[in-house]
């Protein structure tokens, strides 16, 4: 049978080797294995028997001879046969493979025995006293055969800090390891940002870094996240670091990093707000500051772009709402970043938003809002868009124009502020009764007015333009009983919008009493 090991044909060989590890036949592989020089092919199937041959005494026959052997090339084929036993397969008990088992190999489920410790024990001291060419090589076997020994892991660290090749294997061995030491956080960061690192590396750097409780490697992620090329290796690695266990203790981090707007980390900083700010568990107050950045963020139009492309990449559909009045807006690549994220989240605007407010009954609008749920962001956007911005302030700060509704939540319920904004004409402020005014010139005026003496009348008329009337120019005056605000404002919004519009100056008057 041992003849057989040298044929040159692969399918003799493989059925010579698996009949001689059914045989046991250590004694014969061995004796191959003693064959001088590197030239005979039978060499090679001999170790292939014994790295599956798991008893004590193959082992240390094969370290003996470790021991002795001075030639480079044979030692390489004693140490990957070291590094094959090192593990067995683990007996499976029927409730540890799941669904997914690991079919990566060499075993589908890893086990130590018991010269496993003098394998490992062997494996460290040629680790330390061999040339850095072996022990790159027995590193890139001891990852190829997922050993992991923390012991020898600073080590490790060291050998790739000084040479490039070795990180590859450094990163599977720090990604492998129990705890991660220090010194092998800015080998980690570097393989992640690095834009020469490939993407198999990268993916692990990134998710080592995930254990790691550092602003350094929340950095070095983000950077890293947009160079990897493959879109499943990429998917992988944000998975990594979106759900990484102290995420939450770097969201300032990430609320600084996603106001710079500089592209693909940015954009995964928002990304990273938003899986904090939609957690179901964790800090409370990590979840509300995040809310609070992305609710900024959404403000500013090029900022809105770069949170709905993050919403892409994370997949919120809890973001619906927002994506879809998005459409409408005013800047188009906001319009466009939200008709790529409807794409890509698989929603119905039609579906998703509702009627519009001009074919629904007041009655029904009001009804509708009882049931509805809004968001104050996108009720931000719908008070510029339907112009309340011109005849309305929310802030002290700002001159008055109309009536101020920075409080108004406080003063009417919000089905009585429905009504006023379906219904203007039905309850007008005290102070912006609309006033009527003829003038000796012929023409007439017509607006609320802002201040009044002896020689001048100030108005605001509808179009929020402040127009001031000399008392001697006043020929007829008037009060009357319409508002100066127009009806059917609301007419091309939906009562989702409505609702988010009522969240928006509710929260206004939240924020006022420093809730």
């Amino acid at each position: 049978m041992v003849p057989l090991l040298g044929d040159t044909d692969p399918v003799v060989v493989h059925t010579a080797v698996h009949s001689l590890i059914l045989l046991e036949a250590a004694d014969a592989a061995l004796t191959v294995v003693d064959t001088p020089g590197t030239t005979d092919p039978r060499r090679a199937g001999a170790l292939r028997v014994l790295q599956a041959l798991h008893t004590k005494p193959v082992v240390e026959a094969l370290t003996q001879r470790l021991n002795a052997e001075q030639d480079s090339a044979r030692r390489r084929g004693l140490l990957s046969a070291l590094c094959r036993l090192y593990y067995t397969d683990g007996i499976w008990k029927g409730d540890s493979w799941g669904t997914r088992p690991d079919t990566s190999g060499p075993y589908y489920q890893t086990a130590v025995w018991e010269a496993s410790p003098m394998i490992q024990e062997t494996l460290r001291r040629v680790l330390k006293q061999s040339p850095t060419d072996e022990a790159t090589f027995l590193l890139n076997e001891m990852s190829r055969h997922k050993l992991q020994d923390d012991a020898a892991l600073s080590q490790v660290v060291a050998m790739a800090t000084k040479d490039a090749a070795l990180v590859p294997v450094a990163v599977n061995q720090l990604l492998r390891s129990s705890s991660l030491p220090a010194e092998g956080l800015p080998l980690l960061t570097t393989a992640a940002a690095d834009s020469k690192t490939p993407d198999t590396v990268r993916l692990q750097a990134i998710s080592a870094l995930a254990r790691a409780d550092s602003a350094e490697g929340a950095a070095a992620s983000l950077s890293g996240l947009p160079k990897i090329k493959d879109r499943d290796t990429r998917g992988k690695a944000a998975e990594a670091m979106l759900g990484a266990p102290k995420l939450e203790n770097h969201h300032q981090y990430f609320e600084n990093a996603a106001e710079k707007l500089d592209g693909g980390p940015s954009v995964w900083a928002d990304a990273a707000l938003l899986t904090l700010a939609g957690a179901k568990s964790g800090s409370p107050e990590a979840r509300q500051l995040s809310q609070a950045a992305l609710d900024k963020g959404w403000t500013d139009s090029a900022r809105r772009v770069q949170i709905l492309q993050a919403v892409v990449l994370t997949r919120k559909r809890s973001w619906a709402d927002r994506v879809i009045f998005a459409l409408k807006d005013p800047d188009t690549a906001v319009a466009a970043a939200a008709g790529e994220a409807v794409k890509a989240l698989k929603l119905d605007p039609s579906k998703e938003s509702g009627p519009l407010l001009e074919i629904m009954d007041p009655a029904a609008i009001l009804a509708a809002l009882k049931d509805t749920k809004g968001d104050a962001a996108v009720g931000q956007q719908i008070f510029l868009q339907a112009g309340c911005v011109a005849c309305h302030t929310v802030s002290k700060d700002e001159p008055q124009r109309g009536p101020f509704l920075g409080n108004i939540a406080d003063i009417y319920k919000r089905n009585e502020l429905a009504e006023a904004i379906l219904d203007p004409n039905k309850t007008i402020a005290q102070g912006f009764v609309t006033n009527f005014f003829e003038l000796k010139d012929g023409t007439n005026q017509l607006g609320f007015v802002t201040q009044e003496g002896a020689d001048k009348v100030v108005i605001r008329t509808v179009a929020a333009q402040e127009v001031t009337i000399p008392a001697g120019d006043i020929v007829k005056r008037e009060k009357l009983p319409a508002s100066l605000m127009p009806p059917g404002l609301m007419a091309k919004f939906t009562a989702k919008d409505l609702a988010s519009l009522l969240d928006y100056l509710q929260s206004l008057a939240k924020a006022a009493h420093g809730a």
